[in-house]
């Protein structure tokens, strides 16, 4: 399998059991990648806590769902956002982030979620200058966080009819590739770690990169 390509597995198992950050499917998944790497491509430093993470993906016919594993250094959250709506800002915070860009799709769709379970979905028509903030997603977010182990998981499930309303594109089969990117943002400046899947490669911090995307695939 290609670097650069994740894979998302068919599943009839229910939202409610995918949703459970815990739950038996995201224990032992049938693949994972890694978000290791700093945006630049280079390699955070190793003493310390492990500061990465993982992330597994299934779908069903109405949703996708993504399942991530992190490990942090020092927890920087705000407990004060709320966590049954999306949150604007909450990217300054500690957050574990997809971008999916559907085939023929012009824009992309930026989802975050916190060790907290707040999160945010966002409509990007053209990045940093064209953001709906106010596309309703229909996005799900359950965190687990574990400060003794300085671990959280979290899961979202993006439902696919509210993507069709902010692009346009077909629902998704067994074969199709979309382009996807992951990522975690952790700690607070000046040290702040913007890790990628797939690296950016911006002289600064910077995760709107389209063209550094990788592949998501659908398969049986």
């Amino acid at each position: 399998m290609p670097e650069n390509c994740i894979y998302s597995y068919k599943t009839e198992k229910e939202p409610v059991e995918l949703l459970d950050p815990e739950a038996s499917a995201w224990k032992d998944p049938l693949q994972t990648a890694a978000i290791s790497l700093l945006w630049n491509g280079k390699a955070p430093r190793t003493s310390g806590p492990v500061i990465s993470g993982r992330v597994a993906s299934f779908w069903t016919a109405e949703s996708i769902f993504f399942h991530f594993r992190c490990g942090y250094e020092e927890l920087h959250v705000n407990r004060d956002y709320p966590a049954d709506c999306s949150v604007e800002g909450l990217w300054d915070y500690d957050v574990a982030e997809v971008f999916l860009q559907p085939p023929g799709c012009s824009g992309y769709l930026e989802y975050e979620v916190s060790p907290l379970s707040q999160f945010l979905a966002a409509h990007i028509i053209t990045p940093w200058k064209n953001v709906d903030f106010s596309w309703d997603s229909g996005m799900k977010a359950r965190a687990l966080l574990r400060e003794e182990a300085s671990v959280w998981n979290a899961v979202i499930e993006l439902p696919i009819q509210p993507m069709l309303k902010a692009e346009s594109f077909h629902r998704p089969v067994a074969g199709d590739i979309w382009r996807a990117n992951m990522f975690l943002a952790l700690g607070a400046e000046p040290s702040r770690h913007y890790l990628c899947w797939q690296p950016t490669l911006t002289e600064t911090p910077n995760f709107h990169v389209p063209e550094a995307f990788g592949c998501l695939l659908f398969r049986e």
